[in-house]
C-alpha cells in the first residue's frame, strides 16, 4: 500500500498532460468555467499533528550560493528544508516541512493552519534554542559526474546540523546544509549565523559523546532511465542513527544521502568515517518489534513532469504509529520526486521490515 501526498490542484497543473499536447499542435483557448470546489470541514489539529509541505519555486539562472534564514509561519515549525536547482529550466525549488506546534484550526488540510490561541513571534536578537534556522548553500562548478564519499559534518559554534542535500546537474553542484541553533544565541542578522550567549568548549578528543559525530554518505549510482520508485528500510551502522534522506537525480546519475548522528559514545579515528561503539551494541537479526524511533522507512515517489514542476502547499498523511521527519522534492526533465522520510514514534510490529508496521498497543488481537 502507498501513502501519498495530498497535492493542491489547480485546472492547470490536473490536465497539464493534455494542455502540453495541444500547444504542440496549435493555439491554446482556455476559457473560465463554474466548476467544483472541494467542501472540507473546519477541523482543529493538536499540536504536533498537522504537517505540511510547502515548495517556493523561483526563476534561477546560476543557483544559489550563500547564506539565508529560514522562518516558519505562525503557529508552525520547520522540520526539515531543502534547496535544488534545475539548470535546464533556469528553476530553484525550496521545500519546507512544517509541523504545527500549537493547536491550528484547519479548512483546507491541504493549506496552514491558524492558531486557535494568539502567537506571538520574537523579535528579539536573543533566541533560544530552535528558534534560528540558517540554511548554507555552497555551489560549485562542477562539469564531471558528482560526488561519491563519506565526510563528517560540522555545526558553527551554538548550532547542530539539520539537514543536508546535494544536487548535481549539468554544470554545478550544490550542497545545502541546514542548521539550527541547539544554545541560546544572539543574532544581529537573520541571514547569518548568531553568536552563542554562553559559549561552550569544544570537544577536540577523538571520544565522542552522543551526538558530536555526524557523517554524510553520499552514494552516487549509474542511471540514465527513469529513477527511483520504491519503499525502503534505512538501517543505521552500530551506534548511529539515521537523521536525514535525500534522493536526487539528473539525466545520467542518481544521487542518494544519507546523514548518521551518534546515539552513544564512539571512538573516531578518522572524523570522515564512521566511529567505533564504546558501549555494547545488541544487533538483532529478523527483528519483528521496533521500539520509537528504531524504525526508519524512505519513500520515493517519481510522477511525470514535462512542464514547471510543483509550487504550494500540500498536506502529507501518514500511517498510524509514524511521523515524517524528512521531506524533499527534486525535478528532471520528465519526471519530478516525492521523497518522503518515516520513523515510527510508537512500538510497532512489522512483518516486512520494508512497510509500515503495526502499533503494538493498537492494533487488533
Amino acid at each position: 500500500m502507498k501513502y501519498k501526498i495530498y497535492k493542491e490542484t489547480t485546472f492547470f497543473q490536473k490536465h497539464k498532460m493534455k494542455l502540453l499536447k495541444i500547444a504542440l499542435t496549435g493555439t491554446i483557448i482556455i476559457s473560465l468555467v463554474p466548476g467544483c470546489t472541494n467542501n472540507y470541514e473546519e477541523t482543529t489539529y493538536d499540536t504536533g499533528t498537522h504537517q505540511i509541505v510547502e515548495i517556493k519555486r523561483d526563476l534561477d539562472f546560476f543557483g544559489r550560493d550563500g547564506k539565508v534564514g529560514l522562518t516558519a509561519p505562525v503557529g508552525y515549525k520547520i522540520k526539515d528544508y531543502d534547496y535544488d536547482f534545475f539548470q535546464n529550466q533556469h528553476l530553484s525549488f525550496q521545500d519546507f516541512l512544517y509541523e504545527n506546534t500549537t493547536p491550528v484550526t484547519v479548512t483546507n488540510p491541504n493549506e496552514l493552519g491558524t492558531p486557535v490561541e494568539n502567537v506571538e513571534n520574537s523579535e528579539s536578537e536573543i533566541k533560544e534554542p530552535s528558534q534560528h534556522i540558517i540554511a548554507d548553500t555552497k555551489r560549485d562548478i562542477s562539469f564531471w559526474i558528482g560526488k561519491q564519499e563519506t565526510k563528517a559534518l560540522h555545526a558553527p559554534d551554538g548550532y547542530e546540523v539539520m539537514d543536508y542535500d546535494y544536487d548535481k546537474t549539468e554544470n554545478f553542484e550544490f550542497e545545502t546544509i541546514t542548521y539550527v541553533n541547539n544554545d541560546k544565541v544572539k543574532v544581529t542578522d537573520k541571514n547569518d549565523y548568531g553568536t552563542p550567549v554562553n559559549p561552550k568548549p569544544k570537544n577536540n578528543s577523538n571520544i565522542k559523546s552522543p551526538g558530536e559525530h555526524i557523517v554524510v554518505q553520499i552514494n552516487r549510482n549509474f542511471n540514465p532511465l527513469l529513477g527511483k520508485e520504491e519503499m525502503k528500510s534505512l538501517i543505521a551502522p552500530p551506534g548511529y542513527k539515521v537523521i536525514d534522506y535525500d534522493y536526487d537525480k539528473n539525466d545520467t546519475f542518481e544521487f542518494e544521502t544519507i546523514v548518521f548522528e551518534n546515539t552513544i559514545p564512539v571512538e573516531v579515528e578518522d572524523e570522515n568515517e564512521l566511529g567505533t561503539p564504546l558501549e555494547p551494541v545488541i544487533q538483532q537479526d529478523n527483528k519483528t518489534e521496533f521500539m520509537p524511533g528504531e524504525h526508519i522507512l524512505v519513500q520515493v515517489e517519481r510522477n511525470i513532469d514535462l512542464l514547471f514542476g510543483d509550487e504550494g502547499t500540500k498536506k502529507i498523511e501518514c500511517p498510524e504509529g509514524y511521523e515524517v521527519i524528512d521531506y524533499d522534492y527534486d525535478k528532471t526533465n520528465i519526471f519530478d520526486f516525492d521523497t518522503i522520510m518515516y520513523v515510527n514514534k510508537e512500538k510497532v510490529e512489522i512483518e516486512d521490515i520494508d512497510k509500515f508496521g503495526t502499533p503494538i498497543n493498537t492494533k487488533t488481537l
